[in-house]
């Protein structure tokens, strides 16, 4: 096959026509047209530069074509429009699809969280959501496990405000000195009546603890009947003072011991009992009824 040579006409008069354009002359072969052969503006050279830039694209493509294309046909049809066309469908369809899928989600979100209808003749009140399955890793609200219920007694509500008051000082004292948190709120509930007895009023001691300095200065200490008989008990300047000098006896001397048990109410209540923390013979029992009456052993998770 014979290949045609293309002349590149424009790309060798180039350095002519700026020559020309500079000195602001003509080409012989356009004196006679009218007016100057490039423009007076620059809109003008631009439009020219671009043309001659598309013809000179265009004979290289040929001259491509011819040299190593050349068993292809001579002219090649595109149809880029109808391809930009279905590219720009496409995506917006596919941009359509993620804001429906996006929207979709929201109202299904919404329709769960409507109220359900109450069962025909049913005559109760619609529920804002469907009944939730208890969630045992949830730890239920104070308001649902130390709020006050009908029913109780003037004491489990004196308790229970004992609890809601120092619950947070429990468990700060339980992550401080490793003691449950339990433990130190039965303690506090069981030796200061939920707060009420002369020994906390009078001395903020909720603990029961005794001075056994035999050379106290004064207002360390005041004598209190404890078991029929008289002995110096500590006194604090608040309740939680008080808190952390029961939380220091116990993390040290021989209570110490004790934290091996970790958070082991009950061997916590025996070991107390056993090491003398108290007189009273049923003090452990005591410990672990306050415990599990009041669900102390929350305190501890």
């Amino acid at each position: 096959m014979m290949k045609e040579k293309i002349p590149f006409t424009l790309l060798e008069d180039y350095p002519e026509r700026c020559e020309l354009q500079k000195a602001g002359e003509q080409r012989p072969e356009e004196a006679g047209q009218s007016g100057p052969v490039f423009g007076e503006s620059r809109k003008t050279d631009f439009r020219d530069l671009w043309a001659q830039l598309l013809v000179l694209l265009e004979q290289l493509g040929q001259y491509v074509r011819q040299k190593w294309f050349f068993w292809l046909p001579k002219r090649i049809r595109v149809p880029w429009f109808k391809l930009f066309t279905a590219f720009l469908l496409v995506y917006l369809f596919t941009q359509r699809n993620v804001v429906l899928q996006v929207q979709w989600g929201d109202l299904s979100d919404a329709a769960q969280s409507m109220a359900v209808p109450a069962a025909a003749g049913d005559g109760s009140v619609p529920a804002s959501r469907p009944p939730e399955e208890p969630d045992e890793g949830k730890a239920p609200s104070t308001a649902d496990v130390w709020g006050d219920k009908p029913g109780d007694t003037e004491k489990d509500r004196r308790y229970k405000a004992y609890i809601r008051r120092f619950q947070k000082v429990a468990r700060v004292e339980m992550e401080k000195f490793g003691i449950p948190a339990s433990i130190s709120m039965a303690q506090g509930l069981v030796e200061s009546d939920g707060g009420a007895s002369v020994l906390a009023t009078r001395n903020n001691n909720h603990f029961g603890i005794k001075c056994f300095s035999r050379s106290c200065k004064k207002g360390h200490c005041s004598n209190f009947s404890d078991d029929h008989h008289k002995d110096f008990f500590r006194i604090y300047g608040s309740a939680w003072e008080s808190w952390r000098a029961h939380s220091k006896l116990l993390a040290n001397g021989k209570y110490k011991s004790l934290k091996k048990y970790g958070k082991d109410y009950k061997a916590w209540a025996r070991g107390l009992k056993r090491l003398g923390y108290a007189t009273d013979p049923n003090y452990a029992n005591k410990l672990i009824r306050v415990i599990e009456k009041y669900q102390l052993y929350r305190l501890d998770q």
